[in-house]
């Protein structure tokens, strides 16, 4: 034996066995420490999800969460009112759309279709992903709707839409029912990319991932409007008790009786401003146009009558969706020409709206509302006529 290895034998020969052993302990100890890193570092990003924190940490013009949010807050306002309803005798219409169907008010559509409830789940830029997620929840709650109405072009269909749901929107049930690993377009277990269902559950699982932390923003929000007093911070509080107020009255709907119209050269302005935000790339979404036929199937199975509504736009912005896509919107409806119960709803294809004032490119005023509703939804009286 060499004698470096016999002096290596004699030293270890001489550690008792008691310091050995905490030798031990403490490299498994260094090697917790990690662990143990994350876990405080997982439980001090929770306090972002508090209210309170969350307020202050957002930029108080971003109202997008409380929107989402509501929406399950509107859900729960169904749920308890359901009874009722049923007891009234009064059919249970829903709205599925994005910003642009906000304004459906349930009072102004019972003109149209009597005797109906109708709750809107529009959110900003809701695309078909939100709106199937409602489906299911309905369904998984024992609600089936008198009709469901579906807000759908190529900005509901598109990647940012989707981007949007995934951020504000869905529950882990739902996105792993629907994501298939190793067949992302399988018609029954398919739907979101691997990709897609990672970014859902980094977002749902840490709140700085999902409202990133911008010390501006914070500045901001506490900066006084003008000589009122008032902090920024006040607008997000008086936005919810707004939402609160539209979900108790108008049963999610939005309505807003002013007219407010922007000339046609703004709107061309804002047109080219928003496209690359609202349609991405131009193309649809994979994932989207699977939920949009696991929606048809859902109402065709279950017996719903839908209603597919192509929303009203500016020309600027219809001359950019027929430059992006011109065949997309056909592909749509001809998606319903099977089914009786399914109805493809363009309000303009018998001529233009009377009103035809747009607070933006893609925005309708509030003041054409009563016109667009009968034109959107009066074909549904023939079929919900014969329905008890």
């Amino acid at each position: 034996m060499h004698r470096a290895d016999r002096v290596l034998s004699i030293s270890n020969s001489e550690i008792p066995p008691n310091e050995e052993k905490n030798m031990d302990l403490l490299r498994h100890r260094i090697l917790l420490l990690p662990l143990l890193l994350f876990a405080i570092l997982f439980a001090v990003d929770k306090i972002f999800y508090i209210g309170a924190v969350r307020d202050r940490v957002l930029l108080y013009k971003k109202v997008e969460p409380d929107m989402y949010d509501s929406r399950r807050d509107l859900l729960d306002q169904l749920i308890a009112e359901h009874p009722k309803h049923i007891n009234e005798g009064r059919r249970i219409g829903v709205i599925l759309g994005s910003s642009r169907s906000a304004e459906f008010d349930t009072l102004e559509i019972e003109k149209v279709l009597p005797g109906t409830a109708t709750y809107n789940f529009s959110v900003p830029m809701g695309g078909i992903a939100h709106a199937y997620y409602y489906a299911d929840l309905l369904k998984k709650n024992g609600i089936k709707p008198a009709f469901m109405m579906l807000e759908a072009d190529l900005v509901n269909f598109g990647n940012p839409s989707l981007a949007f749901a995934l951020q504000y929107d869905f529950d882990p049930r739902f996105v792993l029912e629907h994501t298939d690993f190793l067949n992302p377009d399988d018609p029954v277990s398919g739907g979101f990319r691997p990709d897609e269902a990672d970014t859902f559950f980094l977002k749902y699982l840490f709140a700085l991932y999902r409202y990133p932390l911008d010390p501006k923003n914070i500045i901001e929000n506490y900066r006084t409007v003008g000589d009122t007093g008032l902090r920024h911070l006040e607008f997000r509080w008086q936005h919810r008790k707004l939402i609160e107020l539209s979900n108790r009255e108008h049963l999610g709907g939005i309505p807003n009786p002013l007219k407010i119209e922007a000339d046609e050269e703004a709107l061309s302005r804002d047109a080219i401003l928003v496209r690359d935000r609202v349609l991405g790339d131009g193309r649809p979404s994979a994932t989207q146009l699977l939920l949009f036929k696991k929606l048809l199937a859902h109402a065709k199975r279950e017996g719903i009558p839908l209603l597919v509504y192509k929303p009203v736009v500016s020309h600027a912005f219809e001359k950019i969706v027929r430059d992006t896509d011109a065949s997309f919107q056909d592909t749509v409806a001809r998606a319903l020409a099977d089914t009786d119960t399914f109805l493809y709803s363009d309000p303009e294809a018998e001529g233009p709206l009377q009103c035809r004032a747009f607070v933006d490119a893609l925005h309708l005023s509030g003041v054409c509302y009563p016109e667009l509703t009968f034109r959107v939804f009066a074909p549904l009286r023939p079929i919900l006529a014969d329905r008890p």
